[in-house]
């Protein structure tokens, strides 16, 4: 359950915090494990505990880009934020890809280490803000929390992985800085290089 102070403490810039997503109730992660599409940044998603040994990892630093004062509120709409993970330093971003049939065609959402300052895909703002404790605002956390529930592990072939991840490799888009793990598609044929 949430607890909001009263009256609720506002957001500053430099500090940690979980994101929550409403309808899972799961908080956004991030850890040292390749993206999906975008294979030089880290994966960010809805931590769930499947006990795969791996810790949660779920602060993040905010840093208001167009901030007046190091105090300064995040401010509904106005503020520019930039999301850092407290854990790896990278910065939440819009890679620009998008994931396939599984994703259900959504962008991509990364963390990068390797970022431009001010660049647009890392700035994100806030429309608005939710609390309170009436009894409308209960009764919409209990649908929000009351999802429908998605397959997420459809059953695809071997052969339809094996093609998918070929087309992936073959087709990712380059980036401004290579992967310290990249190689070429020659490479891959020829064997020229290991992992």
């Amino acid at each position: 359950e949430l607890v909001v102070n009263t009256p609720p403490r506002p957001v500053r810039h430099g500090d940690v915090i979980q994101l929550l997503h409403g309808m899972t109730s799961r908080f956004l992660n991030s850890h040292d494990v390749a993206a999906p599409i975008s294979p030089h940044a880290q994966e960010v998603s809805g931590y769930i505990d499947f006990n795969v040994s791996m810790a949660i990892q779920n602060l993040w630093r905010v840093d208001i880009s167009n901030r007046e004062a190091e105090s300064e509120v995040w401010k509904t709409i106005v503020s520019d934020v930039r999301l850092v993970h407290v854990n790896t330093s990278a910065v939440l971003k819009l890679s620009g890809g998008t994931l396939p049939e599984w994703g259900f065609g959504q962008l991509e959402v990364v963390a990068d280490r390797v970022s431009r300052a001010h660049h647009s895909s890392l700035v994100w703002n806030v429309e608005e803000h939710r609390y309170g404790t009436s009894q409308e605002q209960k009764e919409r956390e209990v649908e929000l929390h009351s999802p429908t529930h998605i397959d997420v592990h459809p059953n695809i072939s071997f052969m339809s992985k094996f093609i998918e991840l070929q087309r992936k490799m073959l087709t990712v888009k380059q980036e401004e800085s290579e992967h310290k793990y990249s190689s070429s598609p020659l490479e891959w044929i020829f064997m020229t290089t290991n992992i």
